[in-house]
Parts: C-alpha cells; structure tokens; sequence
C-alpha cells in the first residue's frame, strides 16, 4: 500500500497517471505521477512501446514513459466519446467511440489517423465495448450487435460479420464470421451467484459445467449493466474471472481445463490485511476495522475497496466476520497469471490466480483509480481525484 506527497506539486489538477515500480513486490513504490488533462474512463489505457495511452472524456492523451520516472505529455488526440477498452494492434491503436472505430498509425510522430469512423463495412458504428480474440477484433455496439472485424490489415480494418445478440447473457462462442450464446456458461454462472448455488461450491470448488464445455480460446465476455449493477468478466488464455454485482463478495475464478473456484474478497482483504502486519483487524458490519497508527494519512482515513473502511479507531464493539463486503468493481485485467481488479472506490487489489489469494492491494487515499495497465515491472495508473 502506498500514498504520496509528490502529487501535492499538482493540487489543482483533477486527474492523473501514476507510475507504481513492482521490481520489488513486498515493497511496490510510487515513483511519478502527471497531471492528465481529462477525467479517465474505466478500463481505458495501453501501452505500446514507450508510450502510455489513456482514454478520457476528452480524447486520448498520448504520455512518454521512456523514463517512468518522469513522464511527459507527448500528443493528444481529440477523439470524442471514447467509450472502452484500447487495443494495440499490428503498431496501430483502436480507440472505440461512439461515431465509430479511429485507427492510429503509432509508428508516424506525432501519432496520425490512418481510420476514421471505421471499420470499412460499417463507418460511424457507435462502439460500446471492444475487444480482441486471437486474431479478430470484435465489437459490441449500442444497438445489440457483435461484429467480427478483420485486422489482416491493421490500418484499415474491415467488418466480416454481425450477429444479433440477447440482452443479458455476458459469455459469448466466437466461430468463423459467427457469435452465439454459450448457454451452458451463461446459466452455470447465474447458478452459482445464487445462494443455493453456492452449496456446488464445496471447497471453493463448482462443478456445474463440466471443463471440457469450455474452451477459453472461443469465448469472449461483454460488460453487462450500469455502473452499480454491472457485470464484468476477464478472459486470457489461462484463466476466466467473473464478478457480479449480485455477489459482491465473490470472484469467480474459471481455470483452462478445470471447474470454477470463488474467491471471498472479504476474506481475502482480512488474510492480506492482517499478513501485512497493518496491526489488529476486526470485521464490523459493513467495514474493516484496521486498529493501526501506519494506517493514518495526514487526510485522516485511507478506504480500502468499495465500502470498506480502514480505520484507526472504532466506537463499537468489532463483530461478525461475514458483516464486511466490498462496494463494486469497475474493471479486471488479467495479465500472466495475475488478476487486476478495480474497485468502484477507486483501489487496485492483485490476485495471485493459481494461490487464489490476494498479494498486493494498491491505495492513494486522495484518488479514485479508474484504468490501468501493467508493462515490465511497472503499473502504470490513470486516477482522478477524490472529493
């Protein structure tokens, strides 16, 4: 855990990125931080070579990270509506919007438009989410269709297929110019975040679908709800993780060749809090109670993940262990074998995959993280600030 006086240098500017060094995992450091000159979007930043790219309500905003300690603003591309997640692809950035697909040329300086509104088959689709499975980028937009778009050619992408697509289901089959339901997954997953499917899960372990019904390389998730009823899933070749907002405390963590596991996070907070040495911990309704005077920030309280409180002093008496939960979760990234969450309270909680088990939980106590991504043995982060 950390926080940072350096960020006082720019106590006017609302939004940030910041630069976390993980070369050293028990002791990550805050080594820079750069005024941004939008509001981030959630889940919206790459990185490809030197150079950071963060969505914001304002466009893209271009950073050298050449030297991660200090980083520069190098371009800004005033895109307008910039709605999810930034592919890199073959030297070119996607930037989904809500006019379309925008292509960056990365390897012109400055950065210049090889598309516009694209792709070429479907100019001005108004994008909701993108993604990428192997070699296909697909697209879900505003009217209920996921397209399969073709990247043979990078620069100027071409649209290979649509297909209409129900409003709730989150897991989706991709095949040769065709996307359809993964009805088995999808009624596994509403299973087990009730209740009474959790009594599959004896051991962590839920074996409502059988392992060899899924085949990670086919499957593709879509963000699903609004901010405080979403559902989100992370897809890799390794690993499916799953939260949703009607278990909260939950992770769903889906191996390649295995059966779902769940993660308690609540749990999981209390295990990493109380193996850190912060001091004594003590679950009370819906908070954390963190007995420990390293806790304190010169702010008063530091908040650890969505509705859960760290404090130094508590009026009540502790209680109840199952009585903490977390808020919400904003976005996941998974790279390797480790899972990034975002909590909607703005903190960056890792999770070793194969332990299932938190190892670092990352918080500023004046910002709200809201992207970010990882290269070599830096995180980097884009925030806003609090209040």
């Amino acid at each position: 855990m950390f926080w940072s006086v350096t960020l006082l240098i720019f106590a006017s500017a609302p939004s940030f990125l910041i630069a976390v060094d993980i070369s050293t995992p028990e002791n990550p450091l805050l080594i820079s931080s750069l005024p941004l000159k939008g509001t981030p979007i959630p889940g919206c930043a790459a990185v490809f070579g030197e150079k950071v790219f963060v969505g914001t309500d304002r466009g893209v905003e271009v950073i050298d990270v050449g030297d991660p300690r200090s980083p520069r603003m190098r371009d800004f591309l005033p895109l307008d509506g910039v709605t999810g997640r930034l592919l890199t692809i073959g030297g070119y950035l996607y930037v989904p919007t809500s006019e379309g697909l925008f292509v960056v040329d990365l390897g012109a300086d400055p950065p210049r438009l090889s598309m516009r509104e694209g792709p070429r088959g479907y100019e001005r689709m108004p994008i909701a989410q993108l993604g990428r499975k192997r070699d296909i980028v697909w697209a879900l937009d505003r009217h209920r269709y996921i397209h399969l778009i073709s990247t043979s050619n990078p620069a100027e992408p071409e649209l290979m297929g649509s297909s209409a697509v129900p409003r709730d289901p989150v897991f989706f089959r991709l095949s040769e110019g065709d996307v359809e339901p993964l009805e088995k997954l999808n009624l596994s997953v509403e299973l087990m975040i009730l209740p009474r499917g959790r009594i599959a899960c004896q051991g962590g372990a839920c074996f409502l679908i059988k392992p060899e019904e899924v085949d990670l390389d086919e499957v593709i998730g879509v963000r699903r709800g609004t901010i405080d009823r979403l559902r989100i899933a992370a897809i890799s070749r390794r690993y499916l993780v799953y939260w949703d907002h009607r278990s909260p405390d939950s992770l769903w963590i889906l191996p390649r060749g295995g059966a779902f596991e769940r993660l308690d996070l609540a749990d999981g907070l209390i295990e990493f809090i109380s193996s850190a040495g912060l001091g004594g911990v003590y679950p009370f309704k819906r908070r954390i109670v963190v007995f420990s005077e390293r806790m304190w920030g010169a702010d008063g309280p530091i908040f650890l993940g969505g509705g859960i409180d760290l404090l130094v002093h508590g009026d009540e008496e502790p209680r109840g262990r199952n009585g903490a939960k977390l808020f919400g979760v904003v976005d996941i990234l998974i790279r390797g074998d480790e899972a990034y969450v975002i909590t909607d309270s703005g903190e960056l909680v890792v999770i070793d995959l194969p332990k299932r088990r938190i190892t670092r939980v990352f918080v500023e106590p004046s910002l709200r993280f809201r992207s970010m991504e990882v290269k070599g043995e830096t995180i980097y982060i884009a925030a806003v600030r609090r209040g």
